[in-house]
């Protein structure tokens, strides 16, 4: 190859650097063609793009393969109740029976089956399941609640979770009209996680920093409570613990632990002010604050589709409180963050 050709071919390879670790390369070719007798450079250019989503010659565009901008799961593993083995702790066999009762509740069954219906309602999910498991009466009374039956065909590990940890301080009610907001109860960020001692939606970044979502160990809290008020403790919101990892870190638990919502303890105990200085919390280290945690959707009418929410891919090196990688968006949310992103540019 002659060598003003190799110099023509070499001072149009470029790299080109977009936001920390992506790049891309942009080559642009000059084709020699040639004349009898004589040789000369081109007059046209062929240009190559390696990725349509990265930094390429252009902005890219929203527009092209939205889908690639966020993921609905992140690689992170961070050994909520969700990695807790649910479906074999607790195996549900909702929808596996077809048949017609023949056997009664009892006197239940006096009541019209709309009066039935409001008064298991009511009831938490952990009674609810001890009743299903009556007859086969009560269990069909249970399994056509139309708020149970949404729980175990669109999200079946939050029931599991309410189950194996016996979290009753919340009827079946409450819980599924948490399961249809859509911001956490701390934020205005989507929450797409369920801080099941006291039912509430919660962030990631909220659950894992706000003193509200580390529950105390009962003992602990009797421990550090008023003599007259220690009975009061057992009434108080509370789920016991499964052994396994939690945290980021796996941080092993070996036995069951009981836990009581710190909020309702701070409400029973005078001397709040101690009880939190008593308290070493490690924050998004610390396991008390897992135990309790299950990635939950947002049931929406009226339809009734489920979304899980979704994380921005182009945040994902981001730690600041506005762009943090780990918040969620709703399907709403996530186009209005990426549209002003400052990686992404109309064209």
């Amino acid at each position: 190859m002659p060598a003003f050709v190799f110099l023509a071919i070499q001072s149009h390879l470029k790299l080109i650097h977009c936001s920390k670790t992506k790049l891309a390369i942009s080559l642009s070719v000059e084709l020699m063609q040639s004349d009898p007798g004589q040789t000369r450079l081109p007059t046209s250019t062929t240009s190559f793009r390696l990725h349509p989503n990265l930094c390429t010659m252009e902005p890219p565009n929203l527009a092209d393969n939205i889908g690639s901008y966020f993921l609905h799961k992140l690689r992170i593993i961070d050994h909520t109740l969700d990695d807790a083995e649910l479906e074999s702790r607790c195996p549900l066999d909702n929808g596996r029976h077809a048949f017609t009762p023949k056997t009664s509740v009892g006197q239940l069954d006096l009541l019209p089956v709309e009066l039935i219906d409001q008064v298991l309602i009511l009831l938490d999910i952990p009674t609810l399941t001890n009743f299903r498991r009556v007859n086969q009466r009560a269990m069909h009374l249970v399994d056509s609640l139309p708020p149970y039956r949404r729980l175990w065909t669109s999200c079946p590990n939050v029931l599991r979770a309410v189950i194996s940890i016996k979290a009753s301080s919340f009827s079946c009610q409450t819980l599924f009209k948490t399961l249809t907001q859509e911001k956490c109860e701390s934020c205005d960020c989507f929450g797409g996680y369920l801080y099941l001692i006291s039912c509430k939606r919660v962030c990631y970044l909220c659950f894992t920093s706000k003193k509200e979502y580390f529950p105390v160990k009962r003992t602990f809290a009797k421990k550090h409570i008023r003599s007259t008020q220690k009975t009061a403790v057992n009434h108080l919101p509370q789920i016991q613990s499964l052994p396994g990892r939690y945290t980021a870190s796996a941080k092993l638990s070996k036995h069951r632990i009981n836990l009581v919502d710190r909020q309702a303890v701070l409400d029973l105990n005078e001397n709040s002010g101690v009880f939190n200085k008593i308290v070493v919390d490690y924050k998004s280290n610390e396991p008390q604050r897992f135990m309790s945690i299950i990635r939950a959707p947002r049931l929406s009418f009226p339809g009734m589709e489920v979304e899980w929410g979704s994380y921005c891919v182009l945040c994902r090196d981001r730690t600041e409180p506005s762009s943090h990688f780990r918040i969620q968006y709703s399907s709403q949310d996530i186009l209005e963050h990426l549209s002003r992103h400052p990686e992404i540019q109309p064209r």
